[in-house]
């Protein structure tokens, strides 16, 4: 079975877990539009495309399917899960199995003003959110909105213009360098990243990996400690369903005074899932099993508790020689 992972970019832990449960069995391939994406090198074979937003970029991944007689496709990335959710049937004709939640879940979780209006309908506990800087400053007047508050993008990825802003002054400034940006209440509590798998067949959840953040760098999770919580694991199982969410996620979660609060969830890996594998919880092969017919069964809270993720440094050497 040989799968293909879209926009893979630095995600080489990631491509190693996927041979590693391939080995003998298939290829693991890679597409990414910079021909500098670590994980093209890292792979069985790598493939440089155009950008996401390219008119042609459907067809270049169909045509490498076919090529490389793929059975399974995902993507590493937030801005491309929609484009392979629309062109779902396209690859399926072909026997191509897309590995993300259906379109009208994706756009959801996407959009963090509709993921938002979820929340609060489903009577999660959430943190107030405003539209642009004249929504907060509307609730900053009547006194329901105080600082410091954190600002990001409403359809942005791997932290694109988050930041802590403490003033006014340095509010107004953010928005004058980026108008598409959402204010957020902060909540500063103990901050939670969890790994789930909804089986693709059965739709259960059938893993969810629940980690402490202990230390973050450029947005991403540099260290972090796995942890057992059934409150957790249940608040997600039941939000996952309401949902109706399929594949590997990645959820934020913040925990203050006893209450649990959804911040993002995506439909995708997320970065620090290699805590999660290491520590038993299979998703390449979840996925494997899945594309060739076989349920998995349910396995939450099978995991060790305090084990620790340290992420480093590492480099690849690509001589002149070997390209993709």
């Amino acid at each position: 079975m040989n799968v293909l992972l879209t926009s893979a970019g630095r995600r080489t832990k990631l491509v190693e877990y996927f041979k590693k449960e391939h080995r003998g069995n298939g290829k693991v391939i890679t597409t990414d539009c910079n021909i500098m994406a670590p994980a093209l090198y890292a792979s069985d074979k790598g493939y440089v495309v155009p950008p996401i937003n390219d008119g042609g970029y459907p067809a270049k991944i169909m045509e490498i399917c076919a090529k490389e007689n793929i059975a399974a496709v995902l993507s590493l990335i937030d801005p491309e899960l929609l484009l392979l959710a629309a062109n779902r049937k396209s690859f399926e004709d072909m026997g191509v199995k897309v590995i993300v939640s259906d379109y009208s879940a994706v756009d959801i979780c996407y959009d963090k003003i509709k993921m938002h209006d979820f929340i609060d309908h489903q009577e999660f506990d959430s943190i107030k959110i405003y539209d642009g800087l004249a929504g907060f400053l509307d609730a900053y007047e009547y006194g329901d909105a105080t600082f410091p508050v954190f600002v990001k993008e409403r359809f942005g990825s791997a932290s694109a213009g988050a930041a802590k802003i403490n003033s006014m002054d340095s509010l107004k400034a953010a928005f004058s360098d980026n108008n598409g940006l959402l204010v957020q209440e902060l909540i500063e509590g103990r901050e939670l990243g969890i790994d789930i798998y909804v089986d693709l067949i059965s739709r259960e959840v059938i893993s969810i990996f629940i980690k402490e953040k202990i230390n973050m760098r450029s947005g991403e999770t540099d260290k972090a400690v796995s942890i057992i919580n059934p409150a957790i694991a249940g608040l997600v199982a039941d939000f996952v369903a309401k949902l109706d969410l399929a594949g590997p996620l990645d959820m934020d979660i913040v925990e203050k005074g006893g209450r649990y609060y959804i911040i993002d969830i995506n439909c995708r890996f997320g970065g620090r899932y290699p805590l999660a594998y290491e520590c038993g919880e299979n998703y390449p092969l979840y996925i494997a099993n899945n594309v060739q017919g076989r349920e998995n069964i349910v396995r939450i809270g099978q995991y060790q508790e305090g084990v620790k993720m340290m992420k480093h440094d590492d480099v690849i050497i690509i001589r002149p020689e070997k390209t993709v």
